[in-house]
């Protein structure tokens, strides 16, 4: 608490004495010796705990510690970053939110300018697949079958050569095929309708003619 100077009674009369060194002293007190009343006293723990924050709930967090006086701001996570993106239903693409990966995956022929390839005649969807095409029975890597294979009139190419079954359906048929050339070889038909003679044939005719 303060103190003052002891007061002194002379002659009967109380006298305060008026002179620049007569004043209060607060000498060896503190805050402690005085009543706070309405204005508290300065005091870090009143400062700290009279400070708060508001985390709205967004991307990141924000913590406050009023025993420190320290506020924390934690940026985004990758959880957050990755919820936020995502791919076109349609599009070809894939996304996963878990591991931020992007992949792809089969296009719907919807999402194509153009769905379908056209052979001759015969509309094929992309991915699809057709047993015939423009008159051609099958189609494989090494050979096209016109006709029903071993019907009548059919016809198969391969590496073989090209085998007619006639217009008998039967073990018999005729096959068209090349010897294996040593330079380039060009025959050619000639511009009429005849038959073509074979050198067997070429002979007999020959022979019978005389």
């Amino acid at each position: 608490m303060t103190t003052r100077k002891p007061i002194v009674l002379i002659s009967g009369v109380l006298t305060e004495l008026d002179t620049p060194t007569d004043g209060i002293s607060l000498a060896g007190n503190s805050t402690t010796d005085l009543s706070e009343g309405t204005n508290l006293y300065y005091t870090d723990t009143r400062a700290r705990t009279s400070i708060s924050v508001v985390d709205s709930g967004g991307d990141g967090s924000l913590t406050y510690d009023n025993s420190t006086g320290i506020i924390t701001y934690t940026g985004p996570s990758a959880t957050d970053v990755r919820s936020y993106f995502s791919v076109a239903v349609g599009s070809g693409l894939t996304y996963s939110s878990v591991t931020g990966e992007f992949g792809t995956s089969a296009i719907p022929n919807t999402q194509l300018a153009n769905s379908s390839i056209t052979l001759g005649s015969t509309s094929i969807s992309l991915g699809g697949t057709a047993t015939s095409v423009a008159g051609l029975l099958s189609i494989t890597s090494d050979a096209i079958q016109v006709g029903t294979a071993g019907a009548a009139n059919s016809l198969l190419l391969n590496s073989t050569g090209i085998t007619f079954e006639g217009s008998t359906a039967d073990a018999y048929e005729t096959v068209l095929n090349a010897v294996d050339p040593t330079a380039d070889q060009t025959v050619s038909l000639p511009n009429e309708t005849d038959i073509l003679a074979t050198q067997t044939y070429s002979t007999s005719l020959s022979i019978a003619l005389g």
